[in-house]
Order: C-alpha cells, then sequence, then structure tokens
C-alpha cells in the first residue's frame, strides 16, 4: 500500500481538525529525507509516524489516531482485494473461530459475512462436520506447517461439494502461529470430469482388447504402429511381432502387387474404405479372410498421417458363403423368412434378387422382376435421384447407414422405409448392392405420437396453473352460493337467481376441469365402470335438439373399462359436437363399440392386451389429408367458432388412460374417429345413493388454506353444517395449533388441508409431522390441482379423504360424515 505526500498531510489535518498540523507534517517529512517524493511506502510512512510519536503529547494522539485510520484503510483495501477473488478464502484465529471471510466463503456457505466473521465451526456446520474440520485445523496449528487437503463439504444449497483446501499457518516472530489463512477451490465438476475421462478410456480399452475385431493403426508406408491383442487369436502373431511387419506382409504372395497399388492409390486420395474382403496368411501359413474397414489419420493441417481401422475374421462366413452358392435354393428359402424386403443389385442398380416379401411388399409380381426392375422406381419420383447417387456413393465404396425413404408400391400407394445397403464386392471390384429394406410405418406413428405428446405438455404447464387459481376463486363463488341459498325460499326469483348462478359456476367448473386435463402429470382418478350407459347417455344429451340421429351397435358383453367418468363423458361429447356440427344439413352417426385383443398384427402404438374400441362415425364434410394431421394439435381448428382444443383435450384425456385415439377421414365421404380403451377385468362396483341437502355434523374443525377467501367461505359453510372451526394459513402453523389443541385437551377431530402453499409448507409436508404427533388423526386433503397424483392416491400419503376445489356445502358435509363415521 502506498499513500501520496497530498494524503498524508491531509488526513493528520483532519483527524484531528486543525491546519497546523499540516506544518509539522511537512517538517518530519524533510527531517526524513523524504521531501523530494510525492508517495511513500508503507515503511516510509512508519518512519514518518515514529518521528512523531517522538514528540509527545497531543502529536502523539494525532499521530495514533492518524495510524489507527491507516490500518482501517489498509484493512478496507485487503477486504476489498479478497472480495473480488473467486477462490474462498477466510482466516481462523484458532482451531475453531473464523476471522475475516471473503464474499466468495460467505456466499458458498449461503450466509452473509458479518453473519459468518467472529462464529464457531459449530456455529456453521453440523456436529459430525464439525468435528473433522477442527481436527484439520487443529493439525495446522500443532503442525505449524501448511496442509492441503480435499473435504467434500455441505453449500448453503445443501449440496454436498468438493473442496481442494489449503491451510497455511501465520507464524510470528517469536515463533507461534498468529492465525491461518485457508483457502478453497471447488474441484466438484473436475473430478468428474476426470472421473468420466478415466472410465471412458478404461471402457475404450476393454472394448478394444475385448472385441472380437482385430483394431490396427499403420503409418502411410503400411507398417503396424497399433494392433490390439486380438490378433493373435485370429492370425497368430503377438503383438510385438506384428508391429515389426506391414499389412502388404500378411496378404498372399501372389496378392500383394496388385493391392499394394490399390492402398497406394486410397492413400493418396485420404478416402475411407469399408467391408474389404481379403485373404491373409496365419502365422501357421493357413488362410484367413478378413473384412477390413479402415478410415484415414490426419492432422491438424489435413496431411495423412496413416489409417486406422478394423479387421473382423469372416474365415467361416466366406466358407457359409461359398455353401449358399453352391445351393442357391437354400438360400432363397432363408431370405423368403424373413419379414423384411432382402434384396442384391448389379453395378446400375438393376435387382438380381428379391425375397418373397419384396413381391409382398411392394405388389410385383414375378414378370416385373424378369423384365428387370431398378431400387429407385421402387420409391417416389421425388426420391429417385437421391436414392441413384446413393447407390452411386455406395459402390464407390462409401458406408451411408440406414437412409429413410418414401417407398412406392404397384399401385402407387406409398410407405415409409428405411434402407440399409452395402455394397459386394467381387475379386476387389464392386459389383453391386445388397440390402434390406424395413417398413417403418409404425415408428412414424410413435414419434408423431411423441411430438403431439411434446406440445401438449407445454400447453399443460399454463392451463394447469391458470386451472388452480381459478378453482380457488370458484371455491368462494359456490360455497357463497350455496350458503345464501339456504336463506332464500325455493319458490321466490332470488333462489332462482342463485340456482342459475350456481349453474354458471358449475358450467365454469367444468372449464377448469378440461384445463386440468392438460397439466403435466395429471393422474385421472379412475374407477372400474361400465362403459356403455356412459357413452348412451352422453351423445343422447349431446343431440338433444339436434337434427342429427344416431345408430348405436353395442354387444351386452362389453368389457368394464377403468376409467374417469368425468374424462370420458369430455371425450364423447367433444367427438359427437365434431360430428354433429360435420353435417349442418342432418344426418346419421354411428357409434359402436366391440371387445379387441391388441396382438403384433396391429400397427397401433399400445401394449399387447384386451382393449374396448369404441367407434365414432359421421357421414359429413370430412377433413383433408392436410389437415388430418394437426386436428390432435391444441389450438388447430378449421372452424369460424371454436377454441381448438376439443380434440387436444381428448387426445391427452386418452393417452392419460393408457389407450389411443386416431382417425380416418376422406373429403365429402365422411369422418372416422377410433378410441381403444385398456379393459378391465375387475368387478363393476355398486356406488353409493347420495342424500339431498347438507348432513349436519358436530365436532372441531381445522381448516389450513393460504387464501383468505376460501377460509372464509369455508369457515361459514362449516359454521353452518354445525362444527366448530379454527383457521391456518400453512402447515407450519397449522401443526402448532393441533399439538396445543391437544394439549388443552380439545382436539380436533378433522383437519382440512390445502394440498400446496406457494412459499410456505402444504398439506403434502404437513401432514407427515401431523401424523407423528397422532397417529390417528384424520385429515381431509383440498386442492385446486385435483389431477395431482396425491389427489388420486392420498391414501398413500396419510390422507383420510380428499375434496377437490371449488366445492359446496352439500359436498363438504358428505365428506367430513364418511372421514369422522370412518365411511371413506
Amino acid at each position: 500500500m502506498k499513500i501520496t505526500r497530498s494524503e498524508l498531510i491531509s488526513a493528520f489535518a483532519q483527524s484531528v481538525g486543525i491546519e497546523t498540523a499540516k506544518e509539522l507534517i511537512r517538517e518530519k517529512i524533510n527531517a526524513a529525507a523524504l521531501k523530494d517524493k510525492e508517495d511513500y511506502t508503507e515503511e516510509e510512512v512508519t518512519r514518518i509516524c515514529g518521528e512523531l510519536i517522538k514528540e509527545g503529547g497531543f502529536i502523539r494522539i494525532i499521530t495514533q489516531t492518524f495510524i489507527v485510520q491507516l490500518e482501517r484503510k489498509k484493512r478496507e483495501e485487503q477486504t476489498l482485494l479478497l472480495d473480488n477473488i473467486e477462490t474462498q478464502i477466510w482466516y481462523l484465529t484458532d482451531i475453531e473461530t473464523y476471522g475475516v471471510v471473503n464474499k466468495a466463503c460467505a456466499g458458498f456457505l449461503g450466509m452473509k459475512k458479518e453473519d459468518l466473521e467472529g462464529k464457531k465451526v459449530h456455529d456453521i456446520v453440523g456436529k459430525e462436520e464439525a468435528e473433522v474440520c477442527i481436527a484439520g485445523n487443529r493439525a495446522v496449528f500443532e503442525e505449524k506447517k501448511q496442509i492441503r487437503s480435499e473435504e467434500w463439504v455441505k453449500n448453503g444449497k445443501g449440496e454436498t461439494r468438493l473442496l481442494s483446501v489449503i491451510k497455511t499457518p501465520k507464524i510470528d516472530g517469536n515463533g507461534n502461529v498468529e492465525y491461518v489463512i485457508c483457502t478453497a477451490d471447488d474441484i466438484t465438476e473436475r473430478k468428474k470430469a476426470e472421473e468420466t475421462m478415466r472410465e471412458s478410456e478404461r471402457r475404450f480399452r476393454d472394448i478394444v482388447e475385448n472385441t472380437r475385431e482385430w483394431i490396427w493403426e499403420v503409418d502411410t508406408n503400411g507398417k503396424y504402429t497399433y494392433a490390439s491383442p486380438v490378433v493373435e487369436k485370429i492370425l497368430g502373431y503377438k503383438q510385438e511381432e506384428i508391429l515389426k511387419k506391414s499389412f502388404y506382409d500378411l496378404f498372399l504372395q501372389e496378392d500383394r502387387e496388385a493391392l499394394k497399388k490399390a492402398a497406394l492409390e486410397m492413400f493418396a486420395e485420404k478416402r475411407p474404405f469399408r467391408e474389404f474382403i481379403n485373404p491373409n496368411v496365419h502365422k501357421n501359413g493357413k488362410i484367413v479372410w478378413l473384412s477390413t474397414s479402415g478410415v484415414p489419420i490426419l492432422d491438424e493441417k489435413g496431411e495423412l498421417l496413416g489409417y486406422r481401422g478394423a479387421d473382423t475374421d469372416i474365415t467361416e462366413r466366406k466358407k457359409a458363403e461359398e455353401a449358399m452358392r453352391e445351393s442357391g435354393i437354400r438360400f432363397r428359402e432363408l431370405a423368403d423368412l424373413l419379414p423384411q424386403t432382402v434384396f442384391e443389385t448389379d453395378e446400375k442398380g438393376k435387382l438380381t434378387f428379391a425375397n418373397r416379401n419384396a413381391f409382398n411388399a411392394f405388389g410385383y409380381t414375378q414378370e416385373d422382376f424378369d423384365r428387370g426392375l431398378d431400387t429407385p422406381h421402387m420409391l417416389i419420383p421425388e426420391d429417385r435421384s437421391r436414392a441413384k447417387e446413393n447407390i452411386q456413393r455406395v459402390l464407390n465404396g462409401e458406408s451411408l447407414g440406414g437412409i429413410e425413404y418414401t417407398a412406392q408400391r404397384k399401385d402407387g400407394s406409398t410407405f415409409p422405409v428405411i434402407i440399409y445397403v452395402s455394397h459386394i464386392i467381387h475379386e476387389n471390384k464392386p459389383m453391386g448392392m445388397r440390402g434390406i429394406i424395413i417398413d417403418i410405418t409404425g415408428r412414424k406413428r410413435m414419434e408423431e405420437e411423441l411430438r403431439k405428446a411434446g406440445k401438449l405438455e407445454s400447453i399443460g404447464i399454463l392451463a394447469g396453473g391458470i386451472a388452480h387459481d381459478f378453482n380457488n376463486i370458484l371455491t368462494g363463488v359456490i360455497g357463497n352460493i350455496s350458503l345464501a341459498k339456504m336463506y332464500a325460499e325455493p319458490e321466490s326469483e332470488i333462489f332462482k337467481t342463485l340456482k342459475d348462478a350456481e349453474v354458471a359456476s358449475l358450467r365454469a367448473k367444468d372449464l377448469t376441469h378440461q384445463l386440468l386435463t392438460f397439466s403435466r402429470g395429471g393422474v385421472p382418478v379412475k374407477e372400474t365402470a361400465s362403459i356403455v350407459e356412459i357413452i348412451k347417455d352422453t351423445v343422447r344429451f349431446t343431440l338433444r335438439g339436434s337434427n342429427v340421429q344416431c345408430k348405436f351397435s353395442i354387444p351386452d358383453d362389453l368389457w368394464s373399462v377403468e376409467i374417469d367418468i368425468s374424462q370420458i363423458n369430455q371425450v364423447i361429447d367433444n367427438l359427437i359436437i365434431n360430428a354433429d356440427q360435420a353435417m349442418p344439413e342432418g344426418g346419421l352417426i354411428k357409434v359402436s363399440a366391440e371387445n379387441i385383443t391388441m396382438g403384433e398384427e396391429r400397427s397401433l402404438p399400445l401394449k399387447k392386451g384386451k382393449y374396448v374400441e369404441i367407434t365414432v362415425e359421421d357421414g359429413g364434410l370430412g377433413i383433408s389429408e392436410e389437415h388430418l394431421q394437426s386436428i390432435f394439435d391444441p389450438y388447430f381448428s378449421t372452424k369460424q367458432k371454436g377454441s381448438g382444443l376439443g380434440l387436444a383435450i381428448s387426445y391427452s384425456i386418452i393417452k392419460n388412460h393408457g389407450g389411443y385415439i386416431t382417425v380416418e377421414s376422406k373429403l365429402s365421404v365422411g369422418t372416422t374417429f377410433y378410441i381403444y380403451l385398456p379393459a378391465s377385468m375387475e368387478a363393476i362396483k355398486v356406488g353409493k345413493e347420495g342424500k339431498e341437502g347438507f348432513i349436519p355434523g358436530e365436532g372441531r374443525v381445522l381448516l389450513m388454506d393460504d387464501e383468505e377467501g376460501v377460509r372464509n367461505v369455508v369457515g361459514r359453510m362449516l359454521k353452518v353444517i354445525g362444527y366448530e372451526r379454527e383457521f391456518a394459513k400453512d402447515g407450519a402453523r397449522a401443526i402448532e395449533m393441533y399439538e396445543q389443541a391437544k394439549e388443552s385437551g380439545k382436539p380436533f377431530d378433522v383437519v382440512i388441508m390445502d394440498l400446496t402453499v406457494p412459499g410456505g409448507m402444504g398439506g403434502k409436508e404437513a401432514t407427515p409431522k401431523l401424523l407423528s404427533i397422532n397417529p390417528g388423526v384424520k385429515v381431509i386433503v383440498s386442492s385446486g390441482y385435483f389431477n395431482d397424483p396425491v389427489m388420486a392416491h392420498f391414501k398413500r400419503h396419510g390422507f383420510s379423504g380428499v375434496i377437490t376445489k371449488p366445492y359446496n356445502i352439500v359436498e363438504l358435509s358428505k365428506i367430513l360424515h364418511n372421514v369422522i363415521t370412518g365411511n371413506e
């Protein structure tokens, strides 16, 4: 640290507020032979202060004040420097006390500097971690030498991180440890990366050394520079023996010149090669057939350093090929057993062989084949030029892997395929291709399903939040209306008005039900039910007043299904509305259902098993092929009116039931929707008959909800039903009140818990704590997120009952009665 001449003089003067100090300082500067300097080192300032202290009296006090200010400035500069260092730095004044710490250190622990400085280690971390830390500190103070270590430490976020710690003692003039300077760097990611690299190298080495292929590298002269140990199994040479040879030495004597020439041409072009079939000589003199593939090794400038590749022993395969050539009939029989199209071509792409599946899949006859078919003409016109280019590339030795095309049958119909090909080498010359064509219609359909699911998920996040808040508002609206109706005469205008308002609110509740169908992670609240009456009742209700008729074809022995009845009602309703609107002049809708067993013969993205298939067919306007691919997308609609959510919601509901929905349509002919729902073999449970009006009750209820409006309206409903009630706005307060009531001898009979509380403890977290206080506690979970998994499986989480927002006084009284009496 340096201080300028003017700063030095001004600092003395300002410390006592007198001008005469300046003259005294100038005298002492001159006396210290520093007259001509404009700034001074810390040592020079100390010398000047020493001269001033000798003056004694008032000047001594001035000087001591300045020294204090100078030390403060020095500490501030040091602190600023420390705080701008990313490395964690802290001082230990003894084995367990923090002195100075920088921002990086405090930030790592999730604390402020002022809250950390002067604290004991036990104040910051847990007991076990503190004891380990203090033991390390004690070693530095006692051994008086620097210690380096790697320590796992929890940060302020609760994450365990690996720190590289250096603790250095500061020794005073008497040889004692004055303090210890500690530094730490977070090396968690570096350690992970190092471990990942070591693991990757180990795996690579294991693969190379244990694969059946012989991995090798050669320089530009063809001399081996690396050979994996497998070479001994294939050619009989040990690694050290093969490294003294070039690959030319392994060829048959009569092949060497021609193959060496071909290799040099390949080296000059720096091109890769694949499946070069060649005979090699084993150490014992026998012939070993190898399939060789390789790629050039280039330096940063693109200069060739050599080649890297792999050799596969195909001696047995060559023998098998020879046997196959001797018996073409056996080869054809084998190929005909495969479910894919297998083919071979000549160098011009003309088919020279095709298995039976090729004729079945493409619709060609043997006569067509005999007249000369080429592979590009088995594709749509748009793909043919690309296919010809790829054929030439394969014949030139390139490896292209699987390539997707759109195939075209003889009748003009199309389907997606992926084609794998390799070139056929005879006497080291490309003579054509052999390949396999795989129909990927099923895979494409699955990809489309995943794309739709991704769109729905993003919409669901937004929809879920909106619906949750809306349900809290509706709880207040519906609750207050149900209370107000109790004080109005049933035949009065006020009662009728309230009834209309209640109906409108319930329609709004249905809207939130639709929105929450989109919510990510939504689980339908399922029960085993017969789909027959659900279909018929929904269709009849939807078509009331319509000029469209409906014809049902549903067998009596239709399997039952495990469904959320409300959600499936919604799906059927959406499909019938669409069918009705598609026939503005009237018409007939055919609704049918049947039992089916899903097997491999159906190309649908469903697991094998029993399903109920529901079909809704209309004779309306139909949907164009262009629009057909998008009808399940959110907000897609071809109508003047409508949100474009109906079919998207239906898609999401069926998907969440483990089923599938699809559509077929032709313009001016009509549209048919197919729904597949997993069948249930469980018996249908007979529901309990509901009661009119609320069920009076008695007892003490604790209501926890973060919304004041919800607490107010539910509190009034509880009072009318007959319950004493108290309120809490979060789970922590509810636990406290429950304990107090239990200790006072006036325990709560039931606790109603809001599932989630933004920024606080919700019912999901609070209920296990209540159970630890009283294992017999009865807790009802309540939420606007009715499709949260906790709501669907509330008993797994310790709840005795569930009630979804919004609800009225009747619903509230019934759930309380059931939970208290044990009927839930």
